[in-house]
């Protein structure tokens, strides 16, 4: 049975993440999005989704009883110990999911968006660490435009993860993100094609 290779990817907040994923997809990697697995975990009427109203009420519910993932990280970033608390209750079934994902992978490339992925001490899961790096005004100014966070509520979701100058030794490969879009997908599709590669000879 041939093994698969897998890749972590991980990075700051608005870094550039789910679009390096995105394009590691389109150049034939099989990819596994965090971000992904947790918006099915809370769909509507879900154990995880009931288990989140409870933990932090009912002001998280949207209209149709789904979750309003905003209003949870609203509620989750008040404090360390909120964001500790939504920790415990949602990264145990995303890392699980991961773990089919790794398990029933034969052959290829797998790449994996893990957001703390060196915060949580992970790294040894996979065969190669990837860092996506991207300039803090760059973060900030992306979280206050397409997501709509205010300076402050930006700068409290960037605080609860480690800055980049303390994972960059800790990554394999470190991909800046600073250029225009066009060159950081062309980097991304190098990247993809020599993962490519190391699959077929492992």
């Amino acid at each position: 049975m041939k093994k698969v290779f897998v890749a972590g990817l991980t990075g700051g907040i608005a870094s550039g993440k789910t679009l390096a994923l995105s394009e590691l997809a389109r150049a034939g990697a099989r990819v596994f999005s965090s971000d992904a697995i947790a918006r099915e975990l809370l769909r509507r009427g879900s154990p995880l989704a009931r288990a989140a109203v409870k933990a932090f009420g009912p002001s998280i519910a949207a209209p149709d009883g789904s979750i309003d993932r905003r209003k949870l990280a609203q509620r989750a970033f008040k404090s360390p110990s909120e964001r500790r608390r939504l920790e415990a209750l949602l990264h145990p079934p995303v890392l699980r999911a991961m773990r089919r994902e790794i398990a029933r992978a034969r052959g290829g490339a797998l790449v994996c968006d893990v957001p703390l992925l060196f915060e949580k001490g992970l790294a040894a899961r996979f065969d190669a660490t990837i860092l996506i790096s991207s300039p803090r005004s760059s973060r900030i100014s992306r979280l206050r435009r397409f997501r709509g966070l205010s300076r402050s509520e930006a700068l409290s979701r960037m605080g609860a993860q480690w800055p980049d100058a303390r994972k960059r030794p800790l990554a394999d490969v470190v991909v800046e993100n600073r250029g225009s879009k066009s060159q950081f997908l062309r980097t991304i599709r190098s990247y993809g094609r020599a993962m490519a590669v190391i699959s077929k000879s492992t």
